[in-house]
């Protein structure tokens, strides 16, 4: 029952997300909408530079801790997770201003803080939702993302009435800081509950390698077409090829949305199934069966989507947006390609960190080679689109073989007892 609640609520706040920037997409200019996107993804991006493997670290580690019932230590590393992304950002928006108004580019100064807003944002909002999910409180998760949905729809249209694309973003920045507070919050009160005490000092040890830059590195490679693709289009196409961009993203981002719903649940089982040293072959079918059940759904549901825009009731922004199927067909493709995160999970159990590195290398170096043949040969949003798709195949394929090597008989003889499981337990 947890768990349908759970996906219920998740898959409200998805809805939610998406109907936000459906109805920014409506009110914002073509060029505006545009702006408004690129600075928003480009803020997320920002989020992992800000952590510096922190965030990443916490995945395994939180898993870990709250599986040997040291909830209460989880909770202490993140507020100090949440403490260092608040500090850092400060000192990037001194710095940011200082060099700014140094070198004159007062027009960036705007902008550049408010994708530093963004950025602090999603860190926190990242950090306590981290905890959430390896504590496996999943009813709770599912209440605050929709609390959190709630609150950056309200806020983010306020401003995008009052103030435009700038109003949208201080809206989201508004919104995402209060739903980190509120995931805070409730693990606070869950921890009364318990009667947990919070330790003063000193957080209990984990064994195995952590590897977080290793996490670190992969998933900022990862995260480059999916954030700062929306830079890439500006700087080749304009804005107002921005804002088409950023239209067919929201259900790229829905399907992405989708697999990470997914991996809040899945992600920490795996972790679990692997410190408890549960079979690698019930692990991959586990995996298989989500992600072709995922893929399938991104495919066929942005095909589903793409004749709502072009023959639909959604008609209206495939007109706006100069909308066609030589662009839908594309994300189509791109929508089924986001389970990736999924497969990241599975290497990450086994710690095999280096197979989230190696996905992430293999899409930049096709990602690279696509945009400088754009550069050259006057590349259309098309062309784009089709680098974005074949750079993520080759990000999946790699994946793919990390894990078939990681579930592998001689790698389950190997690791028979892992070295993070205490030889007397």
């Amino acid at each position: 029952m947890a768990n349908r609640i759970f996906f219920v609520l998740m898959g409200l706040s998805s809805a939610l997300a998406l109907l936000r920037g459906l109805v920014l997409a409506a009110i914002l200019p073509v060029d505006g909408f545009g702006r408004y996107a690129m600075l928003f993804a480009i803020g997320t991006f920002a989020a992992s530079l800000l952590s510096f493997g922190l965030i990443e670290r916490s995945l395994k580690r939180f898993s870990r801790l709250c599986a040997d019932g040291h909830l209460d230590s989880a909770f202490t590393e993140a507020d100090l997770i949440a403490r260092s992304l608040a500090l850092r950002a400060l000192l990037v928006a001194v710095a940011t201003v200082g060099l700014m108004l140094a070198a004159g580019l007062t027009a960036w100064l705007v902008p550049g803080l408010l994708a530093l807003g963004v950025a602090l944002s999603a860190g926190l909002q990242s950090t306590y939702i981290s905890l959430q999910r390896s504590d496996g409180e999943l009813r709770g998760m599912g209440l605050t993302s929709l609390a959190r949905a709630l609150l950056a729809l309200m806020m983010g249209l306020a401003g995008a009435s009052l103030y435009g694309w700038i109003g949208a973003l201080f809206g989201e920045i508004a919104g995402g800081l209060l739903g980190g507070l509120l995931s805070r919050q409730f693990m606070v009160r869950k921890l009364s509950a318990s009667a947990q005490r919070l330790p003063s000092e000193g957080l209990p040890p984990i064994e195995a390698p952590q590897r977080e830059l290793w996490t670190f590195v992969g998933f900022l490679g990862a995260a480059v077409p999916l954030y700062l693709d929306r830079t890439i289009v500006t700087a080749l196409l304009g804005h107002a090829a921005t804002g088409t961009y950023a239209m067919l993203m929201l259900f790229v981002m829905g399907a992405y949305t989708a697999t990470g719903i997914v991996s809040q649940k899945l992600g920490p089982q795996l972790v679990h199934m692997q410190r408890l040293r549960a079979g690698s072959r019930a692990q991959v079918l586990l995996l298989a069966r989500w992600s072709t059940a995922l893929a399938a759904i991104g495919f066929c549901g942005m095909l589903v989507v793409g004749w709502l825009l072009l023959s639909g009731p959604l008609q209206y922004y495939g007109v706006r947006y100069d909308l066609g199927w030589s662009l839908l067909v594309p994300v189509a493709v791109l929508a089924g390609l986001q389970i990736t995160h999924l497969l990241e999970w599975f290497v990450l159990a086994h710690d095999r960190e280096y197979g989230v590195m190696a996905g992430s290398a293999a899409l930049l170096l096709v990602l690279t080679v696509g945009v400088v043949m754009a550069v050259f040969r006057d590349g259309d949003l098309t062309w784009l689109l089709w680098t974005f798709a074949v750079a993520k195949v080759c990000q999946l394929l790699t994946l793919s073989c990390v894990v078939l090597i990681a579930a592998s008989p001689a790698r389950g003889k190997a690791a028979k007892t892992p070295d993070f499981w205490p030889v007397d337990s």
